[in-house]
């Protein structure tokens, strides 16, 4: 006598393949996540209270914006926390003006630049708005920029708030091409 199987159709076997699918790219986003927050805590950890790292996303093809997708900041020596959501001014999607676009994606990839006060910056108005929405006096800051081939830019920015300066600019610059070449390889561009 014949054991017969269950006959499983083509249509349950594309729902199971996709639900594995998504699973397995579920676990690789939330892998590389976590795999960005321990660089940025290295980061933090080494210049101490008063320092800020915010992730900047920008989209678009014709009109292009920009929101905070985290803001980090050191609670105490072992801790870091996302503080976005304590300003409303870090929760919106803002279009990008042209110039401030023209001059991030001048920026080399993975390259830092560092400026000794908030003053020093390019004149551009969503440069003057995001550095205006802080709610602390910026004393210095850097940024780096993670581009790919579709045009896609990821503007990484290590502030300090404190008068004290932990982290020179040569650290600064250092510690921000560090952490857009570590992430850069394991990023995942479908984010």
């Amino acid at each position: 006598m014949k054991k017969r199987f269950p006959c499983i159709t083509l249509p349950l076997i594309v729902v199971l393949a996709c639900i594995i699918y998504l699973d397995a790219n579920r676990t690789n986003i939330r892998n590389f996540y976590d795999f960005e927050k321990k660089q940025i805590s290295k980061v933090l950890k080494q210049c101490g209270k008063g320092y800020y790292v915010s992730v900047i996303p920008v989209q678009g093809i014709f009109n292009k914006s920009y929101s905070y997708s985290k803001l980090f900041t050191l609670i105490d020596d072992n801790f870091i926390n996302d503080v976005k959501e304590g300003n409303i001014a870090y929760q919106e999607k803002k279009e990008i003006d042209n110039c401030t676009y023209n001059f991030i994606n001048s920026t080399e990839d993975t390259k830092a630049i560092v400026f000794n006060e908030s003053d020093n910056l390019p004149k551009c108005n969503t440069i003057k708005d995001m550095v205006s929405s802080s709610n602390r006096k910026i004393t210095n800051l850097g940024f780096t920029v993670i581009k790919n081939f579709r045009g896609t830019i990821i503007v990484y920015i290590l502030t300090n708030t404190n008068k004290e300066k932990k982290c020179d600019n040569k650290a600064i610059k250092k510690l921000l091409e560090d952490l857009s070449i570590n992430i850069k390889t394991k990023m995942l561009w479908t984010l």
